[in-house]
C-alpha cells in the first residue's frame, strides 16, 4: 500500500514538475517575445527620431529661403538676372563676349577679307578668290 501512495505522490511530482516546466517554457517564450519586439521599436523610434531630425532641418533651410525670397535683395537680384533695371540706372546689354585679338587687329583683318570693290565682289562671286 505504501508502494501506491509513493507510486501515486511520484507521478503527482512528476506531472507537477511537467506542468511548472511548461509554464516556464511558455512565461519564458512570451518574454523573449516582447523583448525582441521592445527592440524592434527601439529600431523603429531611432529611425523616427531621424527622419523628424532631417525634417527640422529642411524646415529651418526652407524658412531662412523663404526669408530671403521675402527680401528687397532677392527681387532686386531676380531683377537683375532678367534684364531690369532700377529707374535711375540705364540697362546695358552684352552682345558678344570680347575676343582675344585687339579691336585694330580686327578692323585690319576685315578690311584684308572684304573686296576693293563692287567688280571685284562680283567676279569673287561667280570665278571665286584669285
Amino acid at each position: 500500500m505504501t508502494d501506491k501512495k509513493a507510486r501515486r505522490a511520484w507521478s503527482l511530482r512528476h506531472l507537477l514538475l511537467i506542468m511548472m516546466g511548461a509554464m516556464i517554457l511558455y512565461l519564458g517564450a512570451g518574454f523573449a517575445q516582447k523583448v525582441g519586439l521592445s527592440l524592434e521599436r527601439r529600431g523603429d523610434l531611432r529611425l523616427l527620431e531621424e527622419r523628424i531630425a532631417r525634417a527640422e532641418q529642411q524646415e529651418a533651410a526652407l524658412a531662412i529661403e523663404l526669408e530671403y525670397t521675402q527680401s528687397a535683395a532677392s527681387a532686386e537680384a531676380w531683377a537683375r538676372e532678367n534684364g531690369w533695371a532700377r529707374e535711375d540706372e540705364v540697362a546695358v546689354v552684352v552682345v558678344a563676349p570680347p575676343s582675344s585679338a585687339s579691336p585694330s587687329r580686327q578692323t585690319g583683318m576685315r578690311a584684308s577679307l572684304e573686296p576693293a570693290s563692287l567688280r571685284q565682289r562680283w567676279w569673287d562671286l561667280f570665278f571665286g578668290d584669285p
